[in-house]
Protein backbone atom coordinates (compact mmCIF):
# COMPACT_ATOMS: atom_id res chain seq x y z
CA UNK A 1 0.00 0.00 0.00
CA UNK A 2 2.72 2.61 0.73
CA UNK A 3 4.32 1.59 -2.07
CA UNK A 4 1.54 2.19 -4.14
CA UNK A 5 0.97 5.39 -2.20
CA UNK A 6 4.24 6.63 -3.44
CA UNK A 7 4.13 5.71 -6.72
CA UNK A 8 0.99 7.89 -7.27
CA UNK A 9 2.59 10.80 -5.53
CA UNK A 10 5.56 10.48 -8.02
CA UNK A 11 2.94 9.97 -10.90
CA UNK A 12 1.34 13.31 -9.93
CA UNK A 13 4.46 15.34 -9.17
CA UNK A 14 5.33 14.10 -12.68
CA UNK A 15 2.20 15.09 -14.65
CA UNK A 16 2.47 18.66 -12.95
CA UNK A 17 6.33 19.42 -14.14
CA UNK A 18 4.98 18.49 -17.24
CA UNK A 19 1.64 20.96 -17.33
CA UNK A 20 3.76 23.65 -15.15
CA UNK A 21 7.14 23.41 -16.55
CA UNK A 22 6.05 24.97 -20.27
CA UNK A 23 7.18 28.15 -21.39
CA UNK A 24 4.77 30.84 -20.33
CA UNK A 25 4.45 33.65 -22.52
CA UNK A 26 2.57 37.28 -21.53
CA UNK A 27 0.73 38.73 -24.36
CA UNK A 28 0.28 42.52 -23.70
CA UNK A 29 -2.98 43.76 -25.82
CA UNK A 30 -3.25 47.27 -27.23
CA UNK A 31 -6.81 47.38 -25.48
CA UNK A 32 -4.89 47.12 -21.94
CA UNK A 33 -5.89 43.46 -21.03
CA UNK A 34 -2.97 41.34 -20.41
CA UNK A 35 -2.89 37.46 -21.10
CA UNK A 36 -0.54 34.78 -19.64
CA UNK A 37 -0.45 31.41 -22.42
CA UNK A 38 1.39 28.63 -22.67
CA UNK A 39 2.03 26.89 -26.42
CA UNK A 40 2.46 30.30 -28.23
CA UNK A 41 3.13 30.41 -31.94
CA UNK A 42 3.48 33.69 -33.76
CA UNK A 43 5.28 32.53 -36.60
CA UNK A 44 2.22 33.83 -38.68
CA UNK A 45 1.83 37.33 -40.11
CA UNK A 46 -2.02 37.85 -39.68
CA UNK A 47 -2.67 35.80 -35.72
CA UNK A 48 -0.80 34.38 -32.69
CA UNK A 49 -2.03 31.06 -31.70
CA UNK A 50 -2.03 29.72 -28.18
CA UNK A 51 -3.90 27.79 -24.98
CA UNK A 52 -5.02 30.07 -22.37
CA UNK A 53 -6.66 29.26 -19.00
CA UNK A 54 -10.36 29.61 -19.36
CA UNK A 55 -10.52 30.94 -15.62
CA UNK A 56 -7.15 33.94 -15.98
CA UNK A 57 -9.95 36.88 -16.51
CA UNK A 58 -12.10 35.40 -13.79
CA UNK A 59 -9.00 35.50 -11.47
CA UNK A 60 -8.13 38.44 -12.62
CA UNK A 61 -10.98 40.23 -11.46
CA UNK A 62 -10.54 38.87 -8.18
CA UNK A 63 -6.85 40.31 -8.25
CA UNK A 64 -8.36 43.99 -9.09
CA UNK A 65 -10.83 43.67 -6.21
CA UNK A 66 -7.83 42.80 -3.66
CA UNK A 67 -5.44 45.58 -4.91
CA UNK A 68 -8.33 48.31 -4.77
CA UNK A 69 -9.02 47.51 -1.28
CA UNK A 70 -4.96 47.45 -0.55
CA UNK A 71 -4.99 50.47 -2.46
CA UNK A 72 -2.09 48.73 -4.68
CA UNK A 73 -1.10 49.25 -8.06
CA UNK A 74 -2.56 46.34 -9.80
CA UNK A 75 -0.31 43.40 -10.94
CA UNK A 76 -0.73 40.46 -12.96
CA UNK A 77 1.62 38.84 -10.46
CA UNK A 78 -0.37 39.45 -7.05
CA UNK A 79 -1.19 36.15 -5.15
CA UNK A 80 -4.60 36.12 -4.40
CA UNK A 81 -5.33 34.62 -0.78
CA UNK A 82 -7.30 31.64 -2.21
CA UNK A 83 -6.33 28.11 -2.68
CA UNK A 84 -4.77 27.02 -6.01
CA UNK A 85 -6.67 25.90 -8.83
CA UNK A 86 -5.22 23.44 -11.31
CA UNK A 87 -5.13 25.37 -15.15
CA UNK A 88 -8.42 24.16 -17.67
CA UNK A 89 -6.50 25.17 -20.63
CA UNK A 90 -8.36 26.37 -23.96
CA UNK A 91 -7.35 27.18 -27.55
CA UNK A 92 -7.32 30.86 -28.54
CA UNK A 93 -5.91 33.14 -31.26
CA UNK A 94 -5.42 36.88 -31.77
CA UNK A 95 -5.01 39.37 -34.46
CA UNK A 96 -1.45 40.56 -34.50
CA UNK A 97 -2.79 44.40 -35.06
CA UNK A 98 -4.66 43.56 -31.32
CA UNK A 99 -1.20 43.04 -29.39
CA UNK A 100 1.37 45.26 -28.32
CA UNK A 101 4.23 42.79 -27.15
CA UNK A 102 4.88 39.24 -25.64
CA UNK A 103 6.91 39.04 -22.92
CA UNK A 104 8.86 35.27 -22.89
CA UNK A 105 11.38 34.55 -20.94
CA UNK A 106 11.81 37.61 -19.41
CA UNK A 107 12.26 39.52 -22.80
CA UNK A 108 10.00 41.70 -24.52
CA UNK A 109 8.93 41.05 -28.31
CA UNK A 110 7.03 44.29 -30.38
CA UNK A 111 4.40 43.07 -31.94
CA UNK A 112 3.42 46.95 -32.39
CA UNK A 113 5.56 48.81 -34.79
CA UNK A 114 5.31 52.82 -36.18
CA UNK A 115 3.80 52.92 -39.79
CA UNK A 116 1.62 55.69 -40.29
CA UNK A 117 0.68 54.04 -43.66
CA UNK A 118 -1.46 51.95 -41.33
CA UNK A 119 -2.35 54.57 -38.81
CA UNK A 120 0.34 53.75 -36.54
CA UNK A 121 1.49 56.99 -35.41
CA UNK A 122 2.79 56.52 -32.52
CA UNK A 123 6.33 55.20 -31.52
CA UNK A 124 7.16 52.31 -29.75
CA UNK A 125 7.79 53.85 -26.42
CA UNK A 126 4.81 56.35 -27.17
CA UNK A 127 2.56 53.35 -27.78
CA UNK A 128 3.91 51.51 -24.60
CA UNK A 129 3.06 54.78 -22.24
CA UNK A 130 -0.73 54.57 -23.88
CA UNK A 131 -1.45 51.51 -23.65
CA UNK A 132 0.34 51.08 -19.98
CA UNK A 133 -2.24 53.97 -19.25
CA UNK A 134 -5.11 51.55 -20.65
CA UNK A 135 -3.96 48.70 -18.35
CA UNK A 136 -3.75 51.23 -15.29
CA UNK A 137 -7.49 52.20 -16.07
CA UNK A 138 -9.13 49.05 -16.18
CA UNK A 139 -7.88 48.33 -12.82
CA UNK A 140 -8.49 52.00 -11.41
CA UNK A 141 -11.81 53.11 -12.78
CA UNK A 142 -15.11 51.60 -11.87
CA UNK A 143 -17.79 53.99 -13.37
CA UNK A 144 -19.49 53.25 -9.94
CA UNK A 145 -20.78 56.76 -9.54
CA UNK A 146 -22.20 57.18 -13.08
CA UNK A 147 -23.77 53.95 -12.47
CA UNK A 148 -25.53 54.84 -9.37
CA UNK A 149 -26.00 58.59 -10.60
CA UNK A 150 -27.82 57.20 -13.67
CA UNK A 151 -29.54 54.99 -11.77
CA UNK A 152 -31.13 57.73 -9.94
CA UNK A 153 -31.91 59.65 -12.82
CA UNK A 154 -33.50 57.32 -15.08
CA UNK A 155 -35.90 56.50 -12.56
CA UNK A 156 -36.82 60.00 -11.47
CA UNK A 157 -37.00 61.14 -14.78
CA UNK A 158 -38.92 57.74 -15.98
CA UNK A 159 -41.52 58.33 -13.18
CA UNK A 160 -41.98 61.95 -13.39
CA UNK A 161 -42.29 61.53 -17.39
CA UNK A 162 -45.58 59.44 -16.21
CA UNK A 163 -44.17 56.41 -17.94
CA UNK A 164 -43.32 57.64 -21.00
CA UNK A 165 -41.33 55.73 -23.08
CA UNK A 166 -39.75 59.45 -24.08
CA UNK A 167 -37.98 58.84 -20.47
CA UNK A 168 -35.70 56.17 -22.57
CA UNK A 169 -33.82 59.04 -24.62
CA UNK A 170 -32.06 60.03 -21.19
CA UNK A 171 -29.52 57.19 -20.99
CA UNK A 172 -27.80 57.99 -24.33
CA UNK A 173 -27.56 61.91 -23.73
CA UNK A 174 -26.06 60.80 -19.64
CA UNK A 175 -24.20 58.68 -21.25
CA UNK A 176 -22.92 61.15 -23.36
CA UNK A 177 -22.85 63.75 -20.48
CA UNK A 178 -20.02 61.12 -18.68
CA UNK A 179 -17.37 62.02 -21.33
CA UNK A 180 -17.10 65.94 -20.52
CA UNK A 181 -15.55 65.66 -17.33
CA UNK A 182 -11.75 65.92 -16.79
CA UNK A 183 -10.27 62.52 -15.84
CA UNK A 184 -8.29 62.59 -12.89
CA UNK A 185 -5.20 60.13 -12.76
CA UNK A 186 -4.67 58.40 -9.18
CA UNK A 187 -0.85 57.91 -8.19
CA UNK A 188 -1.57 54.61 -6.19
CA UNK A 189 -3.18 53.20 -9.24
CA UNK A 190 -0.39 54.00 -11.72
CA UNK A 191 1.64 50.59 -12.20
CA UNK A 192 4.92 52.65 -13.26
CA UNK A 193 5.43 56.21 -11.71
CA UNK A 194 7.46 57.01 -14.07
CA UNK A 195 4.76 57.68 -16.42
CA UNK A 196 3.52 60.45 -14.43
CA UNK A 197 2.33 63.31 -16.32
CA UNK A 198 3.37 61.69 -19.25
CA UNK A 199 0.78 62.77 -21.97
CA UNK A 200 0.79 59.68 -24.20
CA UNK A 201 -0.16 57.79 -20.59
CA UNK A 202 -2.56 60.32 -19.72
CA UNK A 203 -4.02 60.18 -23.32
CA UNK A 204 -4.47 56.00 -22.77
CA UNK A 205 -5.88 56.14 -19.47
CA UNK A 206 -8.56 58.77 -20.30
CA UNK A 207 -9.56 56.69 -23.35
CA UNK A 208 -10.19 53.72 -21.62
CA UNK A 209 -12.08 55.90 -18.42
CA UNK A 210 -13.97 57.64 -20.47
CA UNK A 211 -15.13 54.45 -22.27
CA UNK A 212 -15.91 52.60 -18.23
CA UNK A 213 -17.28 56.18 -17.02
CA UNK A 214 -20.14 55.69 -20.49
CA UNK A 215 -21.04 52.39 -20.54
CA UNK A 216 -21.83 52.61 -16.39
CA UNK A 217 -23.81 55.84 -16.91
CA UNK A 218 -25.47 54.16 -19.88
CA UNK A 219 -26.15 51.32 -18.14
CA UNK A 220 -27.57 52.38 -14.72
CA UNK A 221 -29.62 55.08 -16.60
CA UNK A 222 -31.17 52.73 -18.60
CA UNK A 223 -32.18 50.50 -15.62
CA UNK A 224 -33.64 53.73 -14.05
CA UNK A 225 -35.73 54.66 -16.31
CA UNK A 226 -37.01 51.02 -16.30
CA UNK A 227 -37.43 51.38 -13.13
CA UNK A 228 -39.09 54.74 -13.22
CA UNK A 229 -41.70 53.52 -15.72
CA UNK A 230 -42.90 50.53 -13.83
CA UNK A 231 -42.97 52.27 -11.24
CA UNK A 232 -45.19 54.90 -12.53
CA UNK A 233 -47.45 51.95 -13.87
CA UNK A 234 -48.19 50.29 -10.52
CA UNK A 235 -48.91 53.56 -8.12
CA UNK A 236 -48.57 56.89 -10.45
CA UNK A 237 -52.29 56.66 -11.82
CA UNK A 238 -53.47 56.25 -8.05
Amino acid sequence: MHQKTVFLLGLMALCSSLLFGQDTSRIYFMNGRVLDVINLDDSSRTNLVYDFDKNYFKRERQRMKECRKMELAYDPDYKLGLPPRDPEWKSGSSDREEVFSIVKNGEEHFIYTQDEGLGNVMTQPEMKAYVTGRRDARFGVTGRQWFYSGLALGAITGYAAKGSMYSLAVPPIFALSSQIPTVKIRKHHMSDPAYYQNNDYALGYGSQARSKHALEALKGSLLGSLVGIALYSIVGED
